[in-house]
């Protein structure tokens, strides 16, 4: 791998993974759709990484005026060039709206696929803390999905310092705190399933794996009572990965198995390639590379 300096401020293991999300980006053309989600702890690593995808001559547009929430619907009353990657920079607006942001996003999901474009949002950590929250189908949707860390100590610009941000650990005891209060204020239906789910995630981030396998239990035998199938759909994705993590890959390929069942049924084309993908690395685990290969081809 060739060295260049964004890969100083990033630890190998993102930086190989950095740098094989933008060998990927090689392989789109015209006409073909591509949502990328960064996410960056600083806004240093954030202006060194839009400056490094620029200079890979992969036709590339930066639009700065795409750090705030108006200029979303704007944008897709634009006739943007299709052929060259947006790069939508919010990182650099730490006084965004992310509940706002969310729905705007969530709103334009489908314009993003029906439309062709080429897509790669940067946020800041704290922003895509909130999408995963508030937005996950959005996320979800995404075919590449990076977490990167500047690792060379640079503080001033920190985005993840501001006194309102915390920490993986505080996110997850804040969000166990609101789960505790909607049970005693007898919240249920779809609000309590959501706030199931945002726990569910909050464990899973700091290796609570366990704890989030049973929120997400529970979350499930909500949405499958309240006919949330795109919900239920979502669910039984990260089940699966927390199966598959655990080591119980048999386990993990009922349930990717079951929510592309799902997303087939819902018609949601990016949630059915995103488990052809997750079962083809399943079957690749367990030595059946044959089996991987075909739900490979069928994911792209």
């Amino acid at each position: 791998m060739l060295k260049r300096p964004i890969h100083k401020r990033l630890p190998i293991k993102q930086a190989l993974k950095y740098e094989a999300f933008l060998q990927d980006l090689n392989h789109y053309e015209n006409g073909e759709s591509c949502q990328a989600i960064l996410s960056v702890n600083t806004t240093v690593l954030g202006d060194e990484i839009v400056q490094d995808i620029t200079e890979r001559e992969l036709g590339v547009e930066v639009r700065f005026g795409l750090e705030n929430v108006q200029s979303i619907p704007r944008f897709f009353r634009e006739d943007s060039n299709k052929s060259n990657f947006i790069i939508w920079p919010f990182y650099k607006n730490s006084e965004l709206n992310e509940v706002e942001l969310a729905a705007q996003l969530v709103f334009h999901r489908d314009d993003i696929i029906r439309r062709s474009h080429k897509l790669i949002f940067i946020f800041s950590s704290n922003q895509f803390y909130e999408l995963h929250k508030s937005a996950y189908d959005f996320v979800f949707t995404a075919q590449t999905t990076l977490e990167l860390e500047d690792k060379s100590g640079i503080v001033e610009s920190d985005l993840m310092r501001s006194p309102e941000v915390t920490e993986p650990e505080q996110n997850y005891l804040n969000e166990k705190t609101e789960l505790e209060q909607s049970r005693n204020e007898n919240i249920t239906g779809k609000k309590l399933q959501k706030k199931l789910f945002q726990v569910a995630f909050a464990a899973y981030k700091v290796s609570k794996i366990d704890e989030s396998l049973q929120l997400y239990l529970e979350a499930l035998d909500l949405a499958r009572e309240n006919v949330d199938k795109e919900y239920e759909a979502l669910i039984l994705g990260n089940i699966g990965v927390i199966y598959s993590d655990k080591g119980e890959l048999d386990e993990a390929l009922k349930y990717h198995k079951s929510a592309l069942e799902l997303h087939r049924q819902i018609g949601y084309v990016q949630g059915e390639a995103n488990q052809l993908g997750n079962i083809g690395l399943i079957y690749s685990n367990k030595g059946e590379l044959d089996e991987a290969l075909k739900y490979h081809k069928s994911a792209l």
